[in-house]
């Protein structure tokens, strides 16, 4: 980032620069709140998580009107904000967390770290990256057929969505650690089986409620616009059956410590949107990036149940305490 800045504002670019310069300075305090944050879930502390989330608010909320009031908020001081809120609220998390200093001899514990970043880390950084692109592709793509306003229209439904994906994505972060302690003790795929219950469930219940009052719902969140588009909520809302699967079986993968699956799936993923999905936008629109999103879901969403059903049949990790790489550090 901060390479970045500086060259744009050699290209001439002050403003730009400033910001870029800004968030560089702000990313890594921003990064320390996240790793607080994903260390409450480890814990299974979801509330000093969410006690976080709330100073955090509280902070950006104060500074940003403060900036306000003089007349001084911009770009960058709204990033040094962020930045100054990430930092009090991470130190207030670790203090919460007893962080201490590690018990590092002989770099035995950096090797073991830097090792599971690598063996761990390099699959998830690139099923990260693939699940962006299947996911924002139709932002990107559909002002090709359809202009800035299908964009439009297709954010404003996806917006309809939001609430459950980030539920679902909390929760899955705590189903993790529970799956990891599930899997050394016993009772991993009992476990698996409930929360894939709870989660289609609920998913199921959240879909067709969108379906059923899809009409009122664009009436009274967007005025009466983007009702052309409001028939699109049924595909999105079965769409999140299937999301409800992956964040579930994405999350006994991750248990698994199998995250090269993962990202097999999400190659898979990304080839149906770049296929079918777009083939799909090009003949009809906005509806076509809805079918789209739900053939990519499913897709990945029957890829993932079959890597499980695989690795389940060696019956490798039920009842068998079984620790090795990243789940030692769990």
């Amino acid at each position: 980032m901060l390479l970045a800045g500086v060259g744009v504002r050699l290209a001439g670019a002050g403003g730009l620069s400033a910001a870029l310069c800004s968030l560089a300075v702000a990313c890594p305090f921003i990064l320390f709140l996240w790793l607080m944050r994903r260390a409450c879930y480890i814990r299974l502390e979801p509330q000093l998580a969410a006690s976080g989330g709330v100073l955090y608010l509280t902070l950006m909320v104060v500074g940003v009107c403060a900036l306000y009031q003089r007349q001084g908020l911009s770009a960058v001081s709204a990033l040094g904000v962020m930045g100054c809120s990430s930092l009090a609220t991470g130190l207030w998390l670790a203090i919460r967390l007893h962080v201490g200093q590690p018990p590092v001899k002989s770099g035995g514990l950096v090797h073991e770290v830097l090792g599971d970043h690598w063996d761990y880390g390099r699959w998830a950084v690139a099923s990260s990256t693939l699940s962006w692109a299947s996911s924002n592709i139709c932002y990107l793509l559909l002002p090709v057929w359809g202009g800035l306003e299908a964009s439009a229209a297709f954010k404003a439904l996806m917006n309809l969505l939001m609430p459950l994906l980030l539920a679902s994505t909390a929760f899955s972060a705590l189903l993790v650690p529970t799956l990891v302690r599930a899997r050394r003790a016993g009772g991993f795929g009992r476990r698996v089986r409930l929360a894939l219950a709870l989660f289609t469930l609920d998913s199921a219940f959240y879909g067709v409620l969108l379906g059923l009052f899809h009409p009122q719902l664009m009436t009274w969140l967007y005025g009466g616009q983007y009702q052309e588009y409001a028939r699109v909520l049924w595909p999105l809302g079965f769409s999140l059956l299937a999301s409800g699967a992956i964040d579930v079986l994405g999350a006994a993968l991750r248990a698994l410590e199998r995250p090269d699956r993962i990202f097999w799936v999400q190659v898979l993923g990304a080839v149906v949107t770049l296929t079918l999905g777009l083939g799909f936008m090009a003949a009809w629109g906005v509806v076509g990036a809805g079918m789209g999103l739900l053939l990519s879901a499913a897709v990945r969403a029957l890829a993932l149940w079959a890597y499980y059903q695989r690795l389940e049949g060696t019956r490798s990790f039920e009842g068998e305490p079984h620790v090795v790489g990243t789940t030692q550090v769990l």
